[in-house]
């Protein structure tokens, strides 16, 4: 079953839009005004009433209880410069927390910082004898006289970038960025042909280059460039 509402232009409605339509046109915004960059910030709180080991596995909210809210986009502009301030902030009152500020001359050069935590929290607890846990020198206890212990794994990955623009003229650019992510933590793992159990220590960075100089013409359009990454493990043992 549908259902329409109509609206009818009534003669009072018409008069008081006749009355009132030359004053409503004169308060319209300027090309200007609707142009012109605006900032918001939100700031706020939740609670959860019990805890969600499943729906909370990279959200930063895995516990019941409180947590902050806060969002920000603050957005500057030169009009003269042609410059932009660009702020671009999120769940700051997470574990999954992340931002990006930009500073930008357009058609010129511009540098730019980025931030992200990707948190994992596992959503199961072990009851494990095993003593070391989250490092690389672990003891299986003898099965006669275990002391069981609480253990839950997750790990955090902390992400940062930088980057950079310059416009060498005649259509030539040259853009680089490098990225560095820290991953700590730890994560089920098994060992031996019996299959005792034990937990992965990880604390490792992953970095990453990347240089590329482009060019657009006319006629044809070129670019080259470099890109590469490399690995540590801080734990050499496993």
């Amino acid at each position: 079953m549908s259902s329409k509402h109509i609206l009818k232009l009534t003669a009072l409605s018409a008069a008081l839009a006749g009355a009132w339509g030359p004053a409503l046109a004169q308060e319209e915004p300027s090309v200007a005004e609707l142009s012109k960059p605006e900032s918001v910030v939100s700031l706020g709180i939740g609670y959860w009433s019990d805890d969600r080991p499943r729906l909370g596995i990279y959200d930063g909210m895995p516990d019941k209880g409180a947590y902050g809210l806060l969002d920000a986009l603050i957005i500057k502009r030169d009009d003269a410069t042609g410059t932009w301030f660009t702020l671009d902030a999120r769940y700051l009152g997470l574990d999954s927390r992340e931002f990006r500020a930009e500073w930008l001359r357009q058609g010129d050069i511009g540098v730019s910082i980025e931030y992200n935590r990707i948190p994992y929290a596992s959503p199961f607890t072990v009851m494990t004898a095993t003593q070391g846990l989250g490092t690389s020198m672990q003891r299986v206890p003898t099965p006669s006289a275990p002391v069981l212990g609480e253990w839950q794994a997750g790990t955090v990955r902390d992400g940062w970038t930088a980057g950079f623009f310059k416009s060498l003229g005649g259509g030539t650019d040259f853009r680089v960025s490098l990225k560095n992510e820290h991953k700590e933590g730890g994560r089920l793992w098994g060992r031996g042909g019996a299959a005792e159990f034990a937990a992965e220590p990880i604390d490792s960075d992953t970095r990453q280059l990347e240089a590329v100089v482009s060019h657009a013409g006319k006629t044809f359009q070129i670019q080259g460039g470099y890109y590469g990454s490399s690995y540590t493990n801080r734990n050499s043992l496993v």
